[in-house]
């Protein structure tokens, strides 16, 4: 039991995640028994963190402390894959954080041309400090360029992976 909505409860593996980083330390007990509440991981992490605390924070309060703690040891890149595709909920979180870390913190969202936006992607994306970039459809020699700069491959394998990889992925960067 989470006491989270499901749609929050997609945010649990970014506080698993935030719990785990090295700054995380510098969070209260308070927050990360928070996060523990919908991420039991990060009680592996804290064990002496009490297994059902007193609400003393709430999700987006207690996500931003250990957010900000983390990134005051070092600066954090939250990478948020196919956000218009991810729930209210979970958008409405995402925007409260932006507004309340002061710590180092870049925020990288991805959107595929055509995606319904909601309110919160279109007032996330159209904050000041926000800088959107329009990538390209990648062509074949472009994924094969890519592939040969990361694996060793003979040049017939490193077509045929990135012939599959162009073909799967629709040129999608």
């Amino acid at each position: 039991e989470t006491g989270m909505s499901t749609g929050v409860a997609g945010l649990s593996e970014l506080a698993a995640a935030l719990a785990a980083a090295p700054g995380a330390t510098g969070a209260s007990a308070g927050a990360l028994g928070e996060l523990a509440r919908i991420a039991p991981v990060v009680h592996q992490r804290f064990p002496g963190l009490p297994k059902h605390p007193e609400h003393q924070h709430g999700f987006e309060e207690a996500l931003a402390e250990v957010l900000s703690a983390a990134a005051a040891e070092r600066p954090v890149i939250l990478y948020v894959d196919d956000l218009p595709l991810a729930d209210a909920e979970t958008q409405q979180v995402l925007m409260a954080l932006t507004s309340r870390i002061d710590a180092p913190l870049l925020l990288l969202v991805t959107a595929r041309t055509g995606e319904d936006r909601s309110a919160a992607y279109l007032e996330l994306s159209s904050r000041s400090g926000l800088r959107r970039l329009k990538l390209q459809p990648l062509g074949l020699k472009d994924v094969e360029l890519l592939v040969g700069s990361m694996l060793e491959l003979t040049p017939s394998a490193r077509h045929q992976l990135a012939g599959r990889l162009h073909s799967e992925g629709g040129g999608n960067p």
